[in-house]
């Protein structure tokens, strides 16, 4: 279904002629009865919802009417407005449904809208009713709406009946937290005896379906929306929108951030042993080859593959198809483990989607995702297990090391639990982190054992920041002749970079007091120095400390630091306040004392505290908190530095509030 909302001052509807063949029974079937439709209505301060039922939808029409209900009630919260008029609309999608199959669709959306319809399963009713007027399905009307001038006066959402019905429908799982002591729980009883962190209880929440989902930390003011992910992005200068959005464009601060995560991940995996060999494959595998087909049935995905120009194929989700096919044509067997390549460009999985299907095609890559993957053979599934263990360590060191708070949530099949139960355990001692276990009845056959790093976002939903994956029959399909098959462990310890560059957005976002005002309850968070584009910004006082403070500059970028001056036309003020948009971890204030043989003002962003410091203290200071800040092994990458002008004036601007 395809929805188009406008927030109007006031809307005017008025039914006129039908609008169906009354010739054709179907039509006429779908056509609301005269006493049914309503004649005439007028409201002010409401949500307009205009709605399409696409091809597709009357597959499940409960689940996707029960999604198109939660996206109106979320966006009429989201804009402070009781009153919901919902009309249909043929004209909003190329692939609109014939009308019967609409009509059933449409059948009890308004009810369901309101909160009335405790038949439509996954409806989450609100905690306040809104007042539902809806046109007649089936007969024309004359409509006046009256927009509202702020920006987010209109919206377009789209349920996808696959998905929407796997988020009401789900797997059959059953879901239990591991401690590190190794005692046992449900979900529910220990976030009831347990003092969490507040990152990972959100994200415990928004992963376990049988818990009520976080609130969200950002609370709208009245009549706005809160700042969202694009919002937060655009603050950072890391794309023009959300980074998950196929068509964002990425900004010199996030290609910076994406390049430097790539760099680390490869700096940790290639000085892992087995020393992995680098290779590159196809993005998408041709369903054709019979070994590709084979294994694409393993997966437990129906329907699976896409169409690309004339052939039918399988996304090369964490390339481990082409790692698969590679270790094939180099005749690996179980006598030759260990063995082990690297993708430095794999695509990686979905960035979210749903936790609890596992086999389902929300578990496959989104157009562009890239996620460098290592691909490691071994002679038996429990070395594999074994190494398994360490690349969940390593996500997680990954996903802390972006001063993320991170949950591992560990999904297997009923026979490796019954087999390896005591390695959950073993996980989460190694973690000292409580781990999320999911059993799961449909978990595909190709993947018994597969580890994530889930972290919550300000909306309620779940990031995947690395997966790990054991996959232990995978390669018989492209080695048939093969004496004895290794088990594989495909890891992407980043998961996919925009998912990652994502979560980093969302970790600088301050939260908002939960009573609707707006009140801002901390501040944002300053990106860690290791991964910082800029870890130091000079902001001189006035033009006639300009040149002082790029003789600084200079000074500190010859000892390694990534160094940049704000000397644009704004006050010290403003560019102290972009710093802190931008999360640059420390600044100094550049005015008549300061010099590079001097002592610098230095402030710590994330304590708030001044010192002065020698430019060589201030380096040593950065030197050391990006050692103690960066993964195990990735120190080893030569520092990175932005390729841009170290001036911010000669740079490109991009949606700066003072200009």
């Amino acid at each position: 279904m395809r929805l188009l909302f406008v927030h109007a001052e006031a809307v005017a509807l008025s039914r006129g002629d039908r609008a169906l063949d009354q010739d054709d029974a179907d039509e006429r079937a779908a056509t609301a009865s005269a006493e049914s439709a309503v004649a005439s209505a007028s409201v002010e301060d409401a949500l307009v919802a205009f709605a399409t039922v696409e091809s597709g939808d009357g597959t499940a029409p409960d689940a996707v009417r029960a999604a198109a209900a939660d996206a109106v009630q979320e966006v009429a919260a989201d804009l402070r407005a009781d009153d919901v008029v919902l009309v249909p609309s043929a004209l909003l999608s190329d692939r609109a449904a014939p009308a019967a199959a609409a009509a059933a669709v449409w059948a009890g959306f308004a009810a369901a809208v309101a909160g009335e319809d405790d038949s439509t399963p996954g409806l989450e009713t609100p905690s306040a009713g809104f007042e539902t007027t809806a046109a007649g399905f089936g007969w024309r009307y004359a409509l006046d709406v009256g927009a509202k001038a702020h920006p987010f006066a209109t919206a377009v959402r789209t349920v996808d009946p696959a998905k929407a019905a796997g988020a009401t429908a789900g797997s059959a799982s059953t879901w239990t937290v591991v401690a590190p002591d190794g005692t046992r729980a449900s979900p529910a009883a220990f976030v009831a005896d347990h003092d969490l962190d507040a990152g990972v209880e959100r994200a415990l929440r928004a992963v376990d379906p049988a818990l009520d989902g976080p609130p969200r930390t950002t609370s709208a003011r009245s009549g706005e929306r809160p700042p969202d992910r694009a919002d937060r992005a655009r603050a950072l200068g890391v794309a023009d929108r959300d980074p998950l959005d196929a068509d964002a464009r990425h900004r010199p601060a996030g290609a910076f951030l994406r390049e430097r995560l790539a760099d680390a991940v490869a700096a940790v995996v290639e000085g892992r042993d087995p020393t992995p060999q680098r290779v590159a494959g196809p993005r998408a595998l041709d369903l054709a080859d019979d070994a590709v087909r084979a294994y694409a049935a393993t997966l437990g995905v129906d329907g699976y593959g896409v169409a690309l120009a004339d052939r039918r194929v399988l996304p090369d989700a964490l390339g481990a198809g082409t790692a698969l096919a590679t270790l094939a044509d180099a005749g690996v067997n179980a006598t030759d483990a260990p063995v082990a390549v690297f993708d430095a460009d794999a695509l990686a999985p979905a960035a979210t989607g749903s936790w609890d299907a596992t086999g389902s095609a929300d578990g496959f890559p989104t157009a562009g995702s890239r996620g460098p993957a290592t691909h490691e053979a071994y002679a038996t599934v429990a070395a594999a297990r074994d190494a398994a263990a360490d690349h969940a360590a390593l996500a997680v060191a990954f996903a802390e090391a972006c001063g993320l708070d991170v949950l591992p949530v560990v999904t297997v099949s009923p026979a490796f639990e019954d087999a390896h139960e005591a390695w959950t355990a073993a996980l989460a001692a190694r973690l000292d982190a409580p781990v999320l276990v999911r059993v799961d009845e449909d978990a595909p056959a190709a993947w018994p054992l597969q580890v994530e790093a889930a972290v919550a976002t300000p909306e309620g939903d779940a990031l995947r920041t690395g997966v790990v994956r054991v996959d232990d029959d995978g390669l018989r399909h492209f080695a048939p002749d093969g004496d004895s098959v290794p088990a594989v462990v495909h890891a992407a310890p980043a998961g996919a970079l925009d998912a990652t560059l994502a979560a980093i957005c969302d970790a600088g976002a301050p939260a908002t007091a939960d009573d609707g005002s707006g009140a801002v309850a901390g501040a944002s968070t300053p990106l860690p120095d290791w991964l910082a584009p800029t870890q130091v910004r000079l902001v001189p006082v006035a033009d006639d400390h300009v040149d002082r403070a790029g003789s600084i500059a200079d000074a500190l970028a010859a000892t390694g630091v990534r160094v940049d001056v704000d000397d644009r036309a704004h006050t010290v003020g403003a560019r102290i306040a972009a710093a802190d948009r931008e999360r640059v971890p420390r600044y100094v204030v550049v005015g008549d004392d300061e010099s590079p043989d001097g002592a610098l003002p230095l402030t710590d962003v994330a304590t708030g505290r001044e010192r002065d410091r020698g430019v060589d203290d201030l380096a040593a200071t950065v030197a050391d908190a990006v050692a103690e800040g960066t993964v195990d092994g990735a120190a080893s990458v030569p520092a990175a530095t932005a390729p841009r002008p170290r001036r911010l004036s000669a740079r490109l601007a991009f949606d700066d509030p003072e200009d």
